[in-house]
């Protein structure tokens, strides 16, 4: 009976609305979104903004213990990891995705290839 644009803007009438969790605030017309700003943290502007870019301290404590690029490697990239993608690599480049299927033309007929 209604067309699409009344049919969705009663459909957005209807949705119900619900409060925002913490630490969330909604805003309403009033509110501006320039009053919210990152903390210091998580901004970065320039040199001296933003948080400390550094090593966490357990790739530095690996880092120092390690003899060689193996372990660092090893470290960051584990071997139940490199294990897990070998599988799914196989799985998916062989295995679950290799679907024969046959070509239909408008006739309905089976191409050959």
């Amino acid at each position: 009976i209604f067309s699409k644009r009344t049919q969705s803007k009663m459909k957005k009438m209807m949705e119900p609305v619900l409060p925002v969790h913490s630490p969330w605030r909604e805003l309403n017309d009033d509110d501006s979104c320039s009053t919210w700003s990152p903390g210091r943290n998580d901004q970065c502007i320039g040199p001296r903004g933003g948080g400390v870019c550094k090593p966490s301290i357990k790739i530095q404590t690996v880092a120092r213990k390690s003899r060689g690029l193996v372990e660092l490697f090893l470290f960051v990239f584990p071997l139940s990891l490199l294990e897990h993608i070998a599988t799914e690599t196989k799985r998916y480049a062989y295995t679950d995705w290799v679907i024969e299927r046959d070509c239909l033309d408008r006739d309905g007929l089976t191409l050959a290839n």
